[in-house]
């Protein structure tokens, strides 16, 4: 309005020359708000205040920062945006909201490691845009202010029954981390042996267009096989294709972005009826004699799915399609990280003969010829050998490049000084920490950039025996491709075993020469920012069956 005023008595004021004033105006006050928040964000850096993160400089008055880069390209919004970089928490202003970044490797673990936070709010937005979860369950989901612990928050009045965030987690955790655990690796190992080993390979060199499509092929069928059994794969074939669709296009789901090609839309809504249909025939025709000794069934599989079957049909809300929903989100999950890191850790054996020895050496003792002909794999032996472990933390390292998003919900936090205020997201990636040369280029590693895979960051010689020793040692808050503390990915061990797992079985039966060229080799930042990235192009290789001897 003061402007208006001024505007108006300004001598032989001509429209046009109103609007150069307003114009002249603008960039005057954007550049005054600019270096007023440059100011008060170097006083706070810099130990006047620490108690608020500072805010990071921003032109645009109302909107602040407009994120766009984020959507463009995550890892190069990451890569080159400074509030990613400091080594404390600040926030950023976006669209009329404070948005909180928190990196440094003491701070990215003290606000991981805190109990009041959660996912659960993030967890809702990815439902409901990615995975089309009807609103009947959102409702559920946005009622249950109960907390993922067995016993509620006080204030929550949410049925036992519609305590989705307790029951969620819990049944993750003893499926993943507890009893369930050993049979699902069993059974994975089981399936990729079979696919891996069926591959359409000879004994002469075969070319392969795509490494990257056979993984995505091959070893997802295998994971989906051994989570569900063989129904889903039986009567539908293109499903991994579906399901990584829905990982190229995942951003784009997420933030209602629109698509012009009906393709991506199609490719979920065939996901998501593959897995209605399976479930409507496993509902049918499960008896409870049809159950092994390890609980599992060869209609549901895992014996995880069945009990989530029973427990969402008792809450409110969770019709046939909603049931269908969340366990596509589930079998998604279980494929984008595992079967990409996967892929990695083969590639980057296969690039480096003197690597592949290496890898071939630890691997022998861990392999046994099974009673089909196939390699007999000793998966947590193969997690034991030094070199291995070595392998996957370098490939991990490099590699994974994933978001963490966590709300305080019911109290503020203070992370090592700092005020989080409650209700505020906070976001941290893991790429500043895994690519923080200070850290890994530090000692023996000064001459290998940060950005060179190179697994003896991770090993150690014994001093007595002059055997490799594998160790973490000191990587808290640098190493974080799963997360930390509470809220830490509890699929992590089975990701690591199928790595291994497929690694061992690849040396073991093939022979692989990489042709890609570096540049087809980068790693694409536009997809969504879910962990291990895929190549920006395709990896022809070509590759041969080997003779191996057990």
């Amino acid at each position: 309005m003061v402007s208006a005023v001024l505007l108006d008595h300004l001598p032989g004021s001509s429209a046009g020359l109103r609007l150069a004033y307003v114009f002249v105006a603008a960039i005057f006050f954007s550049i005054l708000r600019y270096v007023v928040t440059v100011a008060q964000f170097r006083a706070t850096k810099n130990g006047i205040s620490k108690q608020h993160p500072p805010l990071i400089p921003h032109v645009v008055p109302v909107l602040g920062t407009v994120p766009l880069g984020l959507v463009l390209n995550p890892l190069n919004y990451v890569q080159t945006f400074t509030a990613f970089w400091q080594r404390q928490p600040v926030r950023v202003r976006s669209f009329f909201q404070d948005i909180y970044v928190v990196q440094g490797a003491g701070h990215l673990t003290s606000m991981l490691k805190q109990h009041s936070i959660s996912s659960f709010p993030v967890h809702k937005y990815i439902m409901a845009n990615i995975f089309l979860l009807p609103k009947a369950a959102l409702d559920t989901h946005a009622k249950d202010n109960s907390g993922p612990s067995p016993k509620p928050h006080l204030e929550s009045t949410v049925e036992h029954r519609n305590r989705l965030e307790f029951h969620l987690r819990n049944s993750f955790h003893e499926f993943l981390l507890g009893p369930g655990q050993a049979s699902l690796l069993k059974r994975v190992c089981r399936t990729a042996t079979s696919r891996i080993s069926s591959l359409d390979v000879g004994q002469e060199w075969t070319h392969v267009p795509d490494l990257v499509r056979l993984f995505k092929h091959h070893l997802t069928a295998a994971s989906v096989d051994a989570l569900t059994g063989p129904m889903i794969m039986e009567q539908n074939p293109a499903f991994p294709e579906d399901l990584w669709s829905i990982e190229e296009y995942g951003i784009r789901f997420l933030l209602k972005i629109p698509i012009f090609d009906q393709k991506p839309y199609q490719s979920r809504e065939r996901a998501i009826e593959a897995v209605y249909s399976w479930q409507t025939w496993a509902r049918n025709n499960f008896t409870p004699e049809s159950v092994d000794e390890d609980g599992n069934d060869p209609f549901w599989g895992c014996s995880f799915f069945r009990k989530r079957d029973v427990m969402f049909s008792d809450m409110d809300g969770f019709c046939s399609r909603a049931k269908a929903s969340v366990e596509l989100a589930v079998i998604w999950a279980a494929q984008i990280n595992a079967v990409m890191s996967s892929f990695w850790i083969v590639l980057e054996t296969f690039l480096n003969p003197e690597y592949l020895q290496l890898v071939r050496e630890e691997v022998q003792p861990c392999v046994q010829a099974g009673p089909d002909g196939n390699p007999q794999i000793d998966s947590a032996k193969l997690a034991r050998q030094p070199f291995l472990q070595a392998m996957l933390s370098e490939s991990l390292r490099l590699h994974v490049h994933g978001f963490f998003a966590r709300y305080p919900t019911r109290k503020d936090i203070t992370v090592n000084g700092w005020d989080i205020p409650k209700d505020h997201i906070c976001i941290a990636s893991s790429t500043p920490a895994h690519m923080d040369p200070d850290f890994w280029c530090a000692g023996a590693a000064s001459a290998h950039p940060v950005d060179e895979f190179w697994p003896w960051r991770f090993l150690k010689k014994d001093a007595v025996t002059g055997e490799l020793q594998f160790s973490l040692e000191g990587t808290e808050g640098y190493l974080v491709p799963f997360g930390v503390g509470p809220h830490a990915c509890p699929g992590r061990t089975y990701a690591k075993r199928l790595n291994l797992l497929t690694l061992a079985l690849m040396v073991t039966l093939y022979d692989c020469d990489v042709l890609a060229s570096n540049e087809q080799l980068k790693m694409n930042g536009k997809k969504f920012p879910a962990g291990a990235l895929t190549p920006c192009d395709v990896v022809p290789v070509r590759m041969r069956r080997r003779q191996y001897s057990p």
